[in-house]
C-alpha cells in the first residue's frame, strides 16, 4: 500500500480518488463572466416589477466581466429549463461587447408568458451565457441557476385605510372598460373604489352610519353594480356603487351573516336573503319589500353564511343553511 501506484489503486479498486491538481495558467484572450442582476419587466402586467399571473415577463440581465480577463466581442444570454406551463416569446438576449472589467445590460429581452392558471410557487430556470472574440470563437460558456415566484403581491399596495373592514373585497369590472377594479367596504358602509395602481377611483359614504360585521353580496341591475350589506344596526341595505341608496330594510334583530342574492320565485329578477341573529331568514326584493311568508324563523340558531342553488332543477332557488345544533 505504500507503491506509488498501489497507493491509490489496489488490485483495480479505486481507494481513495486521484488527488492530482492540474493548474491552469492565465489566458488574456478568455473572458469570465457572471450574471450581477436580473430585472423582471412585467411589460404586458401592472409594471410593479412582481411576477404575477397572466403577465407578459422580459429579463432585463446585467452581465460583469471580471478585471482579471479578457474583453469579449459579443455575449448572448438563452433561457433554459423553464416550466413548460410558460410560453417563451424570445429566448435569446444579446449584449453585445464587454471590456475587461466591465458590465453591459441586454439589449434585447428574453420573453415568456405567465399563463392565468399557473400555481403560486417558486419556478427555476437556467441562463446559458455565451461570449465570443472578434474571430467568432466561442471563448466563454457557462450556465447559471435562477429562479423567481410567481405571486399576487403589487407594489402598489398594500392599500390603508383608517377604518377597519370584516369585508372581503370585491374585484370586478365596475365601469365595463375592461380593466378590473376592487371594490372595498369598510365596518361603517363606506365603499372605496380602487384601480389595480392602489388608486382611489371612487369613495362612497353610507346613508347612515353601519356596523358591518361580514362580506357583502354583488349584482347588476340594469348595467349598474349593486352591493348588498347586512348590519348590525338592524338593517339589510342594496346601494349602487357611484349612485344612490336602492333600499334599506329594518329588521328587528342584528344581521351578521353575509346576504345572498337569489332567484327564488324563479322569475328572473333577483332577491336578497339574510339571516338575523334571533334565526329569523328574510327574502326582500330590490323594492325593499319582504317577499310573502317571509320572514320565517328556523328552528336552531346559525352563526354560519349559507348558500342557495336551484337543487330540484325547477328554475327556483333554494336555500341551505346550517344551523348550530
Amino acid at each position: 500500500m505504500y507503491n506509488s501506484t498501489m497507493r491509490w489503486c489496489y488490485f483495480e479498486i479505486i481507494l481513495f480518488g486521484d488527488p492530482s491538481i492540474e493548474v491552469k495558467s492565465f489566458n488574456s484572450e478568455l473572458a469570465y463572466l457572471t450574471i450581477s442582476d436580473i430585472e423582471y419587466q412585467d411589460v404586458v402586467g401592472d409594471q410593479d416589477g412582481n411576477v404575477n399571473p397572466g403577465e407578459t415577463i422580459e429579463l432585463s440581465i446585467t452581465l460583469e466581466n471580471d478585471s482579471n480577463w479578457g474583453a469579449v466581442n459579443s455575449v448572448t444570454v438563452t433561457l433554459e429549463n423553464l416550466d413548460e406551463q410558460f410560453t417563451v416569446t424570445s429566448n435569446t438576449a444579446t449584449l453585445g461587447s464587454i471590456v475587461s472589467g466591465g458590465s453591459a445590460v441586454s439589449v434585447e429581452n428574453i420573453a415568456f408568458d405567465v399563463p392565468n392558471s399557473i400555481s403560486f410557487d417558486n419556478f427555476t430556470y437556467s441562463l446559458k451565457v455565451e461570449a465570443y472574440n472578434s474571430a467568432n470563437e466561442e471563448i466563454f460558456s457557462r450556465s447559471y441557476e435562477n429562479s423567481f415566484d410567481i405571486t399576487l403581491l403589487s407594489s402598489s399596495f398594500p392599500w390603508e385605510t383608517n377604518v377597519s373592514s370584516k369585508s372581503s373585497p370585491v374585484y370586478l369590472d365596475y365601469n365595463n372598460d375592461g380593466e378590473n377594479e376592487i371594490v372595498f367596504l369598510n365596518s361603517l358602509g363606506k365603499i372605496t373604489l380602487l384601480n389595480l395602481a392602489g388608486e382611489i377611483i371612487l369613495e362612497q359614504e353610507a346613508d347612515e352610519e353601519e356596523n358591518i360585521f361580514k362580506s357583502f353580496a354583488v349584482t347588476q341591475i340594469e348595467d349598474n353594480t349593486v352591493i348588498v350589506y347586512a348590519s348590525r344596526e338592524n338593517r339589510i341595505v342594496a346601494t349602487e356603487i357611484g349612485g344612490d341608496e336602492i333600499f334599506s330594510f329594518t329588521t328587528e334583530n342584528q344581521l351578521i351573516m353575509t346576504p345572498i342574492i337569489i332567484d327564488i320565485d324563479g322569475d328572473g329578477t333577483d332577491e336578497v336573503a339574510a339571516l338575523d341573529f334571533a334565526k329569523n331568514l328574510y327574502v326582500i326584493d330590490f323594492n325593499g319589500q319582504a317577499l310573502p311568508n317571509f320572514p320565517i324563523q328556523l328552528a336552531a340558531f346559525s352563526v354560519y353564511d349559507f348558500a342557495s342553488a336551484d337543487l330540484n332543477g325547477d328554475d327556483k332557488d333554494e336555500i341551505v343553511i346550517c344551523t348550530s345544533d
